[in-house]
């Protein structure tokens, strides 16, 4: 018998050895970091500027290395779509044992963040908006203007700089644009203002005439858009056909190319809110811009000014706590960040983990994007 339940324990730890996270060995030549990005699908221009951005950033930290190793990223694809996005974490890092991951979309982030905590892995969101982010957990990160500052700045903007007391929303049906829906109407009804009408319309839509109709005939004085780019273009180009001359106001998240490519001529006039002037003459911004320029053959984008720091931020952590896999001490090191001098301006993280930015008025004239300087 005992021979018997000596065999059993044995042929059970051959079993479940092969489901025992291990590990990567101290000596390794290069510290491994993961990216869960929209490499395919509607969003896939997301994961290629974001891509782009931590490239660069990648480079730049090999030409010293940290603590003698070179910095590699390792790729996963959602294709826009959380369940792959939680395939890809479980793979990085349930699987490989990468300990520091880059994500994006607020879906994605958001499904993954349970599964993080518990194996205190580092989540780094790029540009993730949804509100429920701030409140994910201690491991998870993001680099963002906050929807709800955005929401309070543009609230004024609408309200006391343009007189426009009621106003309409049309987002897309997701956390990120349910956290801007909310956000706007509660910032506008303090100000004292009306939200007559909000639409919502699911991701990589073509047609938008059904909401555009109704919010004609809720009769706002002004209409905010929230969504991708290339969805903000359609809108605009569709309202300007069903006749609808009304003020258009939106978020960082329209200033893409698509957007213009979309939209055309409708696209001007449109106001949004943004953190991020490709104009900038700060130094350290030129210097990314001049190679971005130079490697890409175009001017990078907010996203890609996002996602470089956050790889820049991660490569300093890394080498103050000497490890990638100690998590803790990453984790505390980013919530001391302070004034990190990053291609996107100064960067602070808060107690819930998120940064805060200096938020700027930006316009579409003549097809291009520039600072709001009043009519």
């Amino acid at each position: 018998m005992k021979v018997k339940a000596i065999a059993l324990l044995l042929a059970l730890a051959i079993l479940f050895s092969g489901c025992i996270q291990e590990q990567p060995a101290q000596g390794e030549e290069t510290i491994k970091i993961g990216a869960i990005l929209p490499m395919t699908g509607t969003v896939a221009y997301l994961g290629q500027f974001e891509s782009e951005g931590i490239s660069l950033a990648m480079e730049k930290v090999n030409e010293e290395g940290i603590n003698g190793k070179k910095l590699e990223i390792a790729y996963e694809d959602t294709g826009g779509d959380t369940k792959q996005g939680v395939s890809a974490y479980q793979k990085l890092a349930q699987v490989e044992g990468i300990k520091v991951l880059l994500t994006t979309e607020s879906g994605t982030t958001l499904a993954i963040a349970p599964l993080a905590e518990e194996d205190k892995a580092i989540v780094f969101s790029v540009a993730g908006a949804s509100s429920k982010i701030s409140d994910a957990g201690d491991f998870i990160f993001r680099h963002n203007l906050l929807p709800d500052k955005e929401a309070e700045y543009l609230a004024d903007v609408m309200f006391n700089d343009f007189g426009h007391s009621k106003i309409g929303m049309i987002v897309v049906n997701s956390d990120s644009g349910e956290t801007y829906a909310s956000n706007l109407k509660k910032a506008f009804e303090e100000k004292g203002g009306e939200v007559v009408i909000i639409e919502k319309y699911e991701k990589g839509a073509k047609d938008y005439q059904t909401q555009l109709t109704k919010v004609k005939a809720a009769e706002p004085d002004a209409v905010f858009l929230f969504g991708h780019a290339q969805e903000t273009g359609l809108l605009l180009k569709q309202a300007e056909e069903l006749g609808i001359n009304i003020p258009w106001f939106g978020s960082f998240a329209a200033e893409e190319d698509s957007l213009i490519e979309n939209a055309g001529d409708s696209a001007n006039g449109l106001i949004y809110t943004n953190f991020f002037d490709a104009n900038s003459k700060d130094p350290v911004f030129r210097a990314f811009a001049e190679k971005y320029q130079q490697r890409y053959g175009y001017a990078p984008g907010s996203f890609a000014a996002l996602a470089y720091d956050n790889v820049m931020i991660l490569a300093q952590v890394l080498k103050e706590c000497g490890s990638p896999y100690d998590t803790v001490c990453i984790k505390d090191k980013l919530y001391k960040i302070k004034d990190f001098s990053g291609v996107t301006g100064a960067i602070t993280f808060n107690e819930n983990g998120d940064t805060e930015k200096e938020i700027m008025l930006k316009t579409v004239k003549n097809g291009e994007f520039v600072l709001y300087e009043g009519d």
